[in-house]
């Protein structure tokens, strides 16, 4: 398993960790079996300990969902998604074919396939198509459009 922890502080001298990454080898492993595909999202955590849990999601040659890595972060930010998509890079997607990475459409996103990673594959991003109709349906509220 590959933890690490970026940005840490002190507060009344304790440290605390403000992001926090993990995959487990067996799903890195399993990677190099899947499609060249990654999924990627961030879920909200609105209970007592807030910030965002950001997963990377690669899919298999039977159509089933592969969890890859993990994250907490403070935000879901440039800073944040950089940090993971470099991460999730060197420790999952470390082969030498081109990799396609699917994705809402959160700005931030966007800059990490652009950010280049010494020995990793360049990233492709095509959008979620879920997201993209529900953007579309929150915009025109009508069926005829989707």
């Amino acid at each position: 398993m590959w933890v690490a922890l970026s940005r840490t502080w002190m507060v009344f001298r304790s440290m605390f960790c403000r992001e926090f990454f993990w995959c487990f080898s067996q799903l890195a492993e399993a990677f190099k079996h899947c499609r060249s595909l990654v999924l990627v999202d961030g879920m909200f955590l609105t209970s007592k300990y807030r910030g965002v849990l950001m997963i990377a999601v690669g899919v298999d040659p039977d159509n089933q969902l592969v969890p890859l890595a993990f994250t907490l972060a403070k935000g879901e930010n440039d800073d944040s998604w950089c940090w993971f998509m470099k991460l999730v890079r060197q420790n999952v997607l470390y082969s030498s074919q081109n990799i396609c990475m699917i994705s809402d459409r959160h700005h931030d996103l966007l800059t990490t396939t652009k950010e280049h990673v010494d020995g990793c594959p360049p990233l492709e991003h095509r959008w979620c198509m879920r997201h993209f109709a529900a953007n579309i349906w929150r915009r025109q509220k009508k069926k005829e459009v989707v």
